[in-house]
């Protein structure tokens, strides 16, 4: 017997379909073209195949932008569901490369731009494309790997949308102006020299984060980890509106990073456990540096903390033990103690707990 799960995500796979024949029908062969002829397009795999619309790809190969595409969804689809401008279909054996060749792929604030949904676990990689204005840039959910090279998501409601899949790669990526940046569960996101900013939500809520020389500048939180584990190395996370890291019941590893001027605590640990902060620059955060609440275990050593309005250090009451801070500082008090509402008093310098 099937579960609900598994049919619940066939009627969304059905309902895209659904979706796309009923605009093909409405606008004709024009900007969508009909279904044969997207199929026809892709079916082609021994040189590239030009994607000159929306297009559903059912075999590996190389896919090539020609000219920047617009989709003009120009009335809302009968049926709700993902309505994409680039499919990966399931079943595919082989590779698929997508390549934007400096083109843009637009929407009309509605819809997905690169979608992968229950399909079989191959490999996809986009590069050098501009995926904006829909309401997702890409969606991955029970998918394979998905690279992207060289890629910007901007102006769409969630630039990334990643749901119990294999591993996201971005390499070069640029998430800007968007309202979310990165939304991943239970999921791999591994990312270098890559820019988030200026998404006026969270810039990457992960599970499991390798991030390195990555820069997340000027969002509502930068970095944002959830029940899982990972490492920061390398980045510059500065000018977020709330906190520039945050963690709920993760372990992270920090190290040689840049964390200052965020509105709220460089660095809040929440319900979480062995964190390793190492080797960071921690400065002019609006609250604490690093603020320890309600977690077990915790090494914060050689860190270079100063200037942070309310103090460098934060330990809640209700934390355990094995939490190990090292701050050398001059005239500040380097830890405080509290219930957990900031109300925490002087612990003395260079504590050991």
């Amino acid at each position: 017997m099937r579960s609900q799960d598994s049919v619940e995500r066939s009627t969304r796979r059905g309902l895209l379909q659904t979706t796309a024949v009923g605009l093909t029908g409405a606008l004709g062969a024009g900007l969508f073209g009909s279904r044969a002829a997207r199929g026809s397009e892709s079916t082609d795999t021994s040189a590239s195949t030009s994607i000159r619309d929306s297009i559903t790809i059912t075999e590996s190969g190389t896919y090539v932008l020609e000219t920047d595409l617009e989709r003009d969804v120009t009335e809302k689809p009968a049926q709700s569901g993902p309505v994409p401008f680039i499919e990966i279909g399931d079943g595919i054996d082989g590779e698929v490369v997508i390549d934007g060749r400096g083109h843009m792929i637009a929407g009309q604030g509605s819809g997905t731009g690169i979608l992968a949904l229950e399909t079989s676990g191959g490999e996809v990689t986009v590069r050098d494309l501009t995926v904006c204005n829909f309401q997702q840039g890409t969606y991955l959910e029970l998918a394979g790997s998905l690279t992207l090279d060289g890629v910007t998501i901007t102006n769409c409601e969630r630039a990334i949308s990643h749901r119990d899949s294999s591993r996201l790669v971005g390499d070069a990526l640029t998430i800007t102006k968007n309202e979310t940046g990165i939304d991943s569960t239970n999921s791999t996101v591994t990312l270098s020299d890559s820019t988030i900013t200026d998404n006026t939500g969270i810039g990457l809520s992960v599970t499991r984060p390798e991030i390195s020389n990555t820069t997340v500048l000027r969002n509502g939180t930068g970095i944002a980890v959830h029940s899982g584990d990972g490492s920061i190395t390398d980045c510059d996370i500065r000018y977020n509106d709330r906190n520039g890291i945050e963690t709920t019941d993760s372990s992270v590893t920090v190290t040689d990073s840049h964390i200052s001027e965020n509105g709220r605590h460089g660095i809040h640990m929440r319900s979480s456990t062995d964190w390793k902060i190492h080797r960071n620059t921690i400065n002019r955060n609006g609250d604490y540096g690093v603020y320890i609440e309600g977690s077990n275990g915790a090494l914060v050593i050689d860190n270079t903390i100063e200037g942070n309005e309310t103090g460098p250090v934060f330990i809640s009451d209700d934390s355990g033990g094995n939490i190990v801070v090292l701050v050398r500082t001059s005239g500040e008090r380097p830890i405080d103690r509290g219930d957990g509402d900031n109300n925490g008093d002087d612990a003395g310098n260079n504590e050991r707990d």
